[in-house]
C-alpha cells in the first residue's frame, strides 16, 4: 500500500524550483497517505496496470485556464460557440489549444532536472 512517509524536502525544493522556472505556479504536492484517498475510488485492476498501490506520492500542476481569448490552431473562431454565442464545449477549446501537450512537455522537462 501507499507509504506514509512526507515527500523529500530536497527533492521537493528542486521539483518546485523547475516547474517555477518552467512558467507552472499552480501545483502542489501528496504524499503517500494522502494519494491513498483518493486511489480508493479507482478500480483495483486499473490501480494495479498503473502500480498506483505502490506510488510513495504523486504531482498535481495546472496551467492557466483561460477560454476568453482565441483558441490556438483555431481555424474558425466561432467553432466553440453556439449560435447564441455561449459556449458548447470549453473543455474542447482547452484541449484544442494543446495545453494538455505543453503541461506534458513542462513535467517531463522538470522531472529531468538537475538533482532529482
Amino acid at each position: 500500500m501507499n507509504s506514509d512517509a512526507k515527500p523529500d524536502a530536497v527533492l521537493t525544493r528542486i521539483l518546485s524550483e523547475a516547474l517555477e522556472s518552467r512558467g507552472i505556479l499552480s501545483f502542489g504536492f501528496l504524499d503517500g497517505s494522502g494519494l491513498a484517498g483518493p486511489l480508493k475510488r479507482v478500480p483495483a485492476d486499473i490501480r494495479e496496470s498503473y502500480g498506483l498501490d505502490s506510488a510513495r506520492g504523486a504531482l498535481v500542476a495546472a496551467l492557466h485556464y483561460d477560454t476568453t481569448g482565441e483558441p490556438a490552431g483555431s481555424m474558425d473562431g466561432d467553432y466553440f460557440r453556439s449560435g447564441e454565442g455561449g459556449f458548447l464545449a470549453a473543455l474542447g477549446w482547452f484541449a484544442r489549444a494543446h495545453w494538455y501537450r505543453e503541461l506534458e512537455g513542462i513535467l517531463a522537462s522538470a522531472a529531468r532536472a538537475p538533482g532529482l
